[in-house]
């Protein structure tokens, strides 16, 4: 039975390709008028046929939104990030390492758990390290993006990173790996004044410092 089929809403899907095998794994958000928003994936061929039923990723209590999933070839392993609110009144970012056929690989990594509210989680899994951003609000409503990154087995290789500037409302971050030269560039979208968002990106190393200037990728001026 398909875990979802009574749910209300389903939304934010996001997916990987796992070339060797030649099947994606899709996750998504599905709300229940019971349980809440649990994160959930499921198996697909390359065909586009559905490999077994839907299955719950996180069902942990209150809810769960904004699944985002990357696929480490050099591992054999995905990694999905979601944004977390098991606290009604707190929203942090947490992780899960799937095997191939969908199989928890250790246990939920809690990527972000401080008093400030976390969102927009995006991950990049590739080589011995997966990286993954999100937006962090404080109740003062200044948003900044921060970055932290992981070993293969789950563990953490040193603090969350702040990437935009400090006090800069920035948001919705994304990220892709150069593997060539072994570094990130992350995106986000920054409000600028009143009237508008510029879009900024950076250049980060793969211990997660800092390249260069923060970039201007694109500055509304009407």
């Amino acid at each position: 039975l398909d875990p979802v089929t009574d749910a209300y809403s389903l939304d934010n899907p996001s997916l990987a390709y796992h070339n060797s095998r030649s099947e994606y794994l899709v996750v998504w958000e599905g709300a229940r008028h019971l349980t809440g928003a649990d994160i959930y994936g499921r198996r697909v061929s390359a065909d586009g046929v559905s490999l077994g039923d839907a299955f719950v990723i996180c069902g942990a209590e209150g809810h769960q939104f904004e699944a985002h999933v990357s696929y480490n070839h050099t591992k054999g392993q995905y990694w999905v990030v979601w944004r977390d609110m098991r606290s009604s009144e707190e929203s942090h970012i947490r992780a899960r390492r799937l095997s191939p056929t969908g199989g928890f690989l250790g246990d939920e990594i809690v990527v972000q758990a401080s008093t400030r509210y976390a969102v927009d989680p995006r991950v990049v899994s590739s080589g011995n390290r997966s990286v993954i951003v999100w937006t962090e609000t404080d109740y003062a409503n200044v948003s900044e993006v921060y970055a932290r990154s992981y070993d293969q087995d789950g563990n953490p290789l040193g603090a969350a990173v702040r990437l935009s500037a400090a006090g800069a409302p920035a948001l919705m971050p994304d990220i892709a790996r150069n593997t060539s030269a072994d570094q990130y560039l992350v995106v986000w979208q920054q409000w600028s004044n009143t009237t508008h968002f510029d879009i900024k990106a950076r250049r980060i190393s793969s211990a997660l410092g800092l390249l260069g200037a923060e970039i201007t990728i694109s500055a509304q001026t009407g």
